[in-house]
């Protein structure tokens, strides 16, 4: 993935994921790290989101989020709003009740065309 910074230098978006916490940083191609990049909360409402990873679901050339949260039992898909809105709550789909949930991952598993949602949990 490339993406431009306002600066229009290019970045890699990373995210790390600690129990309760996610922390963005923006690391530059040059290998220097800027400052953390200003969190934006698209979801407030459920607790302990584990695995978030990324993908353009819908087409619109934008990056979704596919998460699993593990301590409120369930997967949701988050629809990136665009450039205007991307800052407030975003879109969401709850894909199902999912106990213990680790991971939720995007991928066309039935060669469709279109995404599924596929969840990974310990049992």
């Amino acid at each position: 993935m490339r993406f431009l910074s306002s600066n229009y230098r290019p970045y890699l978006l990373f995210f790390l994921t600690m129990p309760c916490l996610l922390q963005d940083f923006v690391t530059t191609l040059e290998g220097q790290v800027n400052r953390p990049w200003p969190r934006h909360v698209i979801d407030d409402s459920l607790v302990g989101a584990d695995g978030v990873r990324l993908a353009d679901v819908n087409g619109d050339g934008l990056l979704d989020v596919a998460s699993g949260w593990e301590e409120s039992g369930l997967t949701r898909v988050y629809l990136n709003p665009g450039p205007d809105f991307v800052r407030r709550p975003w879109p969401a789909v709850t894909v199902g009740a999912t106990p213990s949930v680790e991971d939720a991952v995007f991928a066309d598993l039935d060669g469709d065309g279109f995404m599924d949602v596929v969840r990974k949990g310990s049992y």
